[in-house]
């Protein structure tokens, strides 16, 4: 299996979802901040309108193919690969990986409801999961460094992000640099 694929002009992860979580184990267990994100068609159109996606795409430590178009469409579509990605196993076996060693989650989301609704999935499916916080960014009007600060100031470990493209990869691009975890 290639472990790289190309297309639409970007390169993104093809690792299965156990290289995957050994991958992001060791990203759990280091000091520096790391980055991994599910990538969908969409966001791969849109980097061919929005600048910051491709690059956030680029620089993302870890990338998630999060549709099997993806895999059908650079012809990597095996019955395991196609498995692995249209039940979301990496989201799964990361989120329990990260309750196992007792890791701090912070939430974002771009409305409050969607937080609110992805904090509910995460306490009903995975009930010993801690939660330091969340945030909405349509309630800080443009102003994140609140949001940062109290990433920072809950000692999260992990964020986890629903905030849309190309929005999410403009925020993680300009403050990316400002979080602890």
């Amino acid at each position: 299996m290639k472990k790289k694929i190309q297309i639409l002009g970007l390169e993104i992860d093809n690792y299965s979802v156990r290289e995957a979580i050994l991958l992001a184990e060791g990203f759990l267990n280091g000091s520096s901040i790391k980055t991994i994100e599910t990538v969908t068609m969409k966001m791969l159109t849109d980097a061919e309108n929005y600048e910051s996606v491709g690059q956030a795409i680029r620089e993302m430590d870890l990338t998630i193919i999060g549709e099997q178009e993806i895999l059908v469409a650079a012809g990597t579509d095996t019955p395991q690969r196609m498995r692995e990605t249209v039940e979301n196993e990496f989201f799964h076996e990361f989120v329990k990986r990260i309750v196992r060693n007792r890791k701090i989650v912070y939430l974002l989301g771009q409305k409050a409801e969607e937080v609110e609704v992805l904090e509910n999935f995460l306490r009903e499916k995975y009930p010993k999961i801690v939660i330091a916080g969340s945030a909405a960014l349509e309630e800080c009007q443009g102003d994140f460094e609140n949001i940062i600060n109290e990433v920072n100031g809950e000692t999260a470990d992990v964020v986890i992000s629903t905030i849309p493209t190309p929005q999410q990869e403009e925020f993680l691009l300009e403050h990316k640099g400002k979080m602890g975890c």
